[in-house]
């Protein structure tokens, strides 16, 4: 692990091979932050994409087409698992 901030702060950085994978291995880091509760991780880094920005840059588009309002229902709906793909025309 990679400390930062004073300790508060660690990148785990680990490889991950997969099985049938002519490639060699992946990497995926975890940034983590150490809060009263414990450390958490707060960030996830695969093949050098952060997790927190593709979300980040997901969430604005879904923002700009259908409010906060509608992020909030689409991850809803994820989460039960009813998404629905019906358009606003």
């Amino acid at each position: 692990a990679v400390m930062g901030n004073g300790g508060r702060e660690a990148t785990v950085k680990t490889e991950v091979t997969l099985p049938n994978n002519n490639k060699g291995p992946g990497s995926v880091d975890y940034t983590m932050y150490r809060t009263a509760q414990g450390w958490k991780v707060f960030n996830v880094t695969v093949e050098g994409a952060s997790l927190v920005t593709v979300y980040r840059n997901q969430f604005s588009q879904e923002i700009n087409k259908t409010g906060v309002d509608g992020l909030i229902k689409l991850l809803q709906n994820k989460n039960s698992g009813t998404v629905s793909t019906s358009s606003k025309g």
